[in-house]
């Protein structure tokens, strides 16, 4: 029974997965067009929404367990996306250049997979009836 609520909840929910990834992608594009202004914004909100991202990485991954072979991808990715913002919060004093480019190319690359996983058909069908993602 409760697989069922599940099944219907992520059916009814399987745009935020996408809308988390634009998110991702607008953070990284953000980074490369206004370096200056946007860095020291960029280094607490990049740090809130990597624990954010990990910590819903790993519930979906966690109630995905039983439905996906993979359900591990996603698993690693949600435990590397908190020691991210962990190291993020931890080390502060760490090249801002430096942080403003690894933080563009994590959003965009993690952005994109998402935007373009419910909506590709390769990769597994989920539990999501009619819809394909990479992980979930």
């Amino acid at each position: 029974m409760r697989a069922i609520h599940v099944r219907i909840r992520l059916d009814r929910n399987w745009w935020r997965l996408p809308l988390r990834g634009l998110i991702a992608v607008l953070l990284g594009l953000s980074a490369f067009v206004w370096p200056g202004v946007a860095l020291a914004v960029l280094v607490v909100l990049f740090g809130a929404f990597t624990l954010i991202h990990g910590l819903f990485s790993v519930w979906l991954a966690v109630g995905e367990r039983s439905q996906s072979q993979r359900w591990w991808l996603l698993l690693i990715e949600g435990l590397v996306s908190i020691a991210v913002g962990v190291i993020t919060f931890a080390w502060t004093a760490i090249s801002a250049l430096v942080l403003l480019y690894l933080i563009a190319i994590w959003a965009c690359a993690i952005g994109l997979l998402e935007i373009s996983s419910p909506l590709s058909g390769a990769g597994e069908r989920s539990s999501m009836s009619g819809r394909f993602c990479w992980s979930a």
